[in-house]
């Protein structure tokens, strides 16, 4: 210790200025650093601004704010953001120009089966509520998550500097579809076939698809009851018995309101279709969803039941 002790007098302004030194150098570093990512965000800012400015240099009827995704951050491609400008131009430009149509042309086939039937709902459910007073409409496009863009459609868009006067905001979709892209409206993203069976307790169920929108998602099952007795699949008293889980275990439940109690309830030797809707948002949430549960099913409807004596069914997806 006396050494130590001995060595530290004699080298101790050496010892202080190689800290003194040391300190310096990290502080150095750190402001370097700092420095260059201030250079790298202004230069990606300048990027995106560049790209926004490119898009929206024309006589066009959209306008877009920013390439940036408001809900993770990541910026678009710039091929793939001027592409959904461009679709989504188009389709209001046809609308503005009463080419209905036209405008219903450039919807997925999905969009038409799901939303609009046929030409004269998508005029009477979309076109009709927007585009008959008259007035040109501009649309203020950001970018929202994935594919999907938030579109603000207004009266005069420019006018109000990117701001919408008694808009009307919109999800839209960009789709390739066969090679050619379509557009999904009215925050309707798209749908899944699924077709997975399965028999639990002589009770089949046949999941048949799922249409996403953002922020839910619709399941259609078949139903067939193959057992001995009648059956209630839910009575509907719990809003929370009926629910999507997924590989974190979060469960998604269903708009208990919102399903018809009559088709919960499926004779023996009968069958019935039900559309199910589930309160999960549209997100780049990477877990998977495992499973629909039907956690208080009545085997015997015919006999009362006490409620620690209904079953939970599980089907897999």
């Amino acid at each position: 210790m006396h050494k130590l002790r001995k060595f530290y007098y004699d080298n101790k302004y050496k010892i202080w200025g190689i800290i003194a030194f040391i300190v310096l150098l990290l502080a150095s570093i750190q402001i370097l650093n700092e420095l260059v990512a201030d250079n790298d965000n202004i230069n990606n800012q300048q990027q995106e601004s560049n790209i926004v400015n490119n898009i929206n240099s024309e006589n066009r009827n959209t306008y877009v704010t920013t390439n940036e995704s408001v809900i993770t951050g990541e910026r678009v491609d710039s091929t793939e953001l001027e592409s959904a400008s461009n679709i989504i131009e188009e389709f209001i430009s046809e609308c503005n120009n009463g080419n209905i149509e036209q405008a219903y042309n450039l919807l997925t086939e999905d969009c038409k089966a799901e939303m609009y039937q046929d030409i004269d709902k998508f005029r009477e459910l979309y076109y009709n509520k927007i585009f008959t007073d008259n007035s040109k409409k501009t649309a203020k496009i950001e970018n929202w998550i994935l594919n999907t863009y938030k579109v603000n459609i207004s009266n005069d868009i420019m006018a109000t500097g990117g701001a919408s006067t008694n808009g009307i905001q919109d999800y839209i979709t960009i789709v390739d579809e066969n090679d050619t892209l379509k557009i999904s409206l009215n925050n309707y993203i798209g749908k899944e076939e699924i077709n997975k069976t399965q028999t639990v307790n002589n009770i089949e169920f046949q999941i048949i698809e799922k249409n996403v929108y953002i922020d839910y998602e619709t399941y259609t099952i078949r139903v067939n009851n193959k057992g001995e007795n009648n059956i209630i699949l839910d009575d509907l008293t719990n809003t929370r018995s009926i629910y999507l889980e997924d590989s974190n275990e979060i469960k998604y439940y269903a708009y208990s309101n919102e399903i018809i109690s009559s088709l919960l309830k499926v004779n023996k030797g009968f069958s019935t279709q039900i559309d199910i809707k589930f309160s999960k948002e549209y997100s780049t949430n990477t877990a998977r969803v495992n499973s629909i549960v039907f956690s208080e099913v009545n085997l015997n409807s015919d006999e009362e039941l006490l409620e620690n004596e209904k079953v939970t069914i599980i089907i897999d997806l």
